[in-house]
């Protein structure tokens, strides 16, 4: 079976236009027809109903799909181990980084990689959980790291445990709550507080936060560049964790807080494909992570 026209089929079915599933693949239209009319002739099966308003599978065409996209993407993943086993220095990679782990982690990983492996291409997205989600099913990416707590239950996901974290709020040096000995949670009310959005979901959510009920949320952000910056500028309390101090000592400090079912830990783990093994090139990048987490 042809796989590009495999690839031709589930491009148009995603895109639902012609033309626009065309100039996705650098294809003519009528190329692109004529390898879908091939590829129904060689199947024996009608798999896209055509109309003015789009095209769209028809029944058989939609229980194919799936069977197609698995195809191309066993495909891809031959492509990609043959790859690497031809050029042990050389090849591409792709993994993925919640905020918090990035901003600990990921600029030496990247730095270990262009150091030590400069033949290998790498491309490391940054974002909310539910993006790296969608790149991970796509193939877009190998794996992923993230806090466990904003990972919700979806089938066919492999979760190892990466490192533990404290959890801590986090505030400027000089703040009115910083330096003392303990503070309650009351006080804690008269100053806004911001959080990684990705990695602590707002209360009322699934896996959300019923322990800071009582306590107005008033930044939600997932870029640590800019909580950083807000939180070392200004009165605003970062609920983050104390790792992030150790990178600005002279610039944040963590506040004594606890109350009660207040977690002393984020756990963050690696999210990959059940039953599929990593790149050995992504292996090695998971490898220089591991090591770096256990030196924090």
């Amino acid at each position: 079976m042809n796989l590009r026209r495999l690839e031709h089929f589930v491009t148009l079915v995603e895109q639902g236009s012609f033309v626009r599933a065309a100039k996705l693949l650098h294809v003519t239209q009528s190329g692109l027809s004529h390898s879908i009319r091939m590829l129904e002739e060689e199947l024996g099966l009608v798999l896209l109903d055509r109309s003015r308003s789009g095209t769209k599978p028809t029944h058989v065409g939609a229980q194919l799909l799936k069977d197609a996209r698995s195809v191309l993407r066993e495909a891809t993943t031959l492509r990609r181990n043959a790859q690497s086993l031809a050029q042990k220095t050389g090849g591409e990679v792709r993994f993925g980084f919640a905020p918090l782990p990035a901003m600990l982690w990921l600029a030496d990983i990247l730095g270990t990689l262009a150091r030590d492996h400069p033949g290998v291409s790498a491309t490391a997205p940054v974002g909310a959980v539910s993006e790296l989600l969608n790149q991970l099913a796509s193939d877009s990416i190998e794996f992923f790291i993230c806090a466990r707590l904003a990972l919700q239950d979806v089938d066919g996901l492999d979760i190892q445990q990466f490192a533990e974290l404290p959890m801590n709020f986090i505030a400027r040096q000089g703040h009115p709550l910083a330096g003392r000995g303990t503070v309650e949670s009351d006080q804690l009310k008269a100053f806004p507080i911001a959080c990684i959005a990705t990695d602590f979901p707002k209360e009322g959510e699934d896996n959300g936060m019923p322990w800071l009920r009582d306590h107005h949320i008033s930044t939600v952000c997932d870029d640590c560049g800019v909580l950083l910056e807000l939180t070392a500028h200004s009165d605003t309390v970062w609920l983050a964790s104390g790792a992030i101090v150790t990178r600005s000592p002279d610039i944040l400090t963590t506040l004594p807080i606890r109350f009660a079912g207040f977690p002393e830990a984020i756990e963050l783990v690696v999210v990959s494909h059940a039953g599929r093994s990593l790149s050995p090139i992504a292996d090695m990048v998971l490898d220089t992570a591991v090591a770096l987490a256990s030196n924090q």
